[in-house]
């Protein structure tokens, strides 16, 4: 079985936490260590490997705590290669435009699971359509509508992150009759209804795909 739990979400910190019978895998890591372990029940020896989308803090404040853990950490944005494999976990890493930051997504494959993760991004130059996605979990991070343009942060937001609409791009771009579920993540706390947005994406979603959104201390079931 194949589950995800959400930690924390959003500018304040992000991380969640992939189960696969048993098998975890941390992506992200922009908590203390304290609520990561907590959050994998203290359990590091089921941990896999972790998955950094970029240096920002609200993505990888606990990274260099989990390799002091001794667990093996992919950072793509300071290595060369782009794939990794951790357990039953085969992961692919391709990059998406956030400003001047070198950031990443990953395409991940377990059991009969094919998933992308994305975050941070301006939108995604790859199209997912032959690998058949069975779920993605992308950024949603604002409505331009609720965005407050003279807000010091407002270049930031509006650049270098996905817009509702792009959103629905993607997910119109990248559905296939595989979709079972498409969560959104790294929602503004004021530029986001998270409610409209969800219904939004189900009105363009094929029949019998779930649509979410990301809540600290949710699990999903995939």
């Amino acid at each position: 079985m194949m589950k995800i739990t959400c930690l924390g979400q959003g500018s304040k910190g992000n991380c969640w936490i992939a189960d696969y019978d048993g098998e975890l895998l941390i992506i992200d890591a922009g908590l203390s260590i304290k609520t990561i372990k907590r959050g994998i029940n203290y359990n590091l020896m089921a941990v896999q490997g972790v998955l950094c989308t970029h240096k920002h803090k609200d993505h990888s404040m606990a990274v260099e705590d989990l390799r002091l853990c001794g667990l093996s950490v992919f950072t793509p944005f300071t290595v060369e290669t782009k794939t990794q494999t951790y357990g039953h976990y085969r992961v692919q890493a391709f990059p998406v435009p956030h400003g001047d930051c070198d950031c990443y997504g990953f395409y991940i494959k377990i059991g009969d699971h094919r998933i992308i993760y994305a975050t941070d991004f301006e939108h995604i130059p790859f199209v997912f359509k032959k690998q058949a996605l069975t779920d993605m979990i992308i950024e949603c991070n604002y409505q331009d509508e609720y965005v407050d343009k003279s807000a010091e942060n407002a270049n930031h937001k509006i650049l270098d992150h996905s817009t509702l609409e792009t959103t629905i791009g993607i997910v119109k771009a990248n559905q296939t009759e595989s979709l079972r579920n498409v969560i959104i993540t790294h929602m503004g706390d004021t530029s986001c209804n998270a409610l409209e947005c969800v219904n939004a994406i189900k009105e363009i979603a094929l029949s019998g795909v779930n649509v979410d959104f990301a809540r600290a201390g949710e699990t999903y079931e995939l």
